[in-house]
């Protein structure tokens, strides 16, 4: 298993095992893995996800944008 290391407060940073910088550049996939990596048990429902990052949107959207 690969172990990542998060920065999320002041400048979003990840980091993997050797320490090498993991580049993470769309702020949805920043937000997305924030919140995986937040959620209890490590997991949420994926309409969860889709109503987070794209609450604009109804769900077909939003379940489309996800994909």
């Amino acid at each position: 298993m690969t172990v990542l290391e998060i920065k999320l407060l002041g400048e979003f940073e990840v980091r993997d095992s050797l320490g090498h910088s993991v580049t993470v550049a769309a702020r949805k996939n920043r937000a997305m893995l924030a919140l995986l990596a937040l959620a209890p048990s490590g997991g949420l429902s994926r309409d969860r996800i889709a109503g987070l990052l794209w609450s604009d949107r109804d769900d077909s959207q939003a379940g489309s944008s996800l994909r």
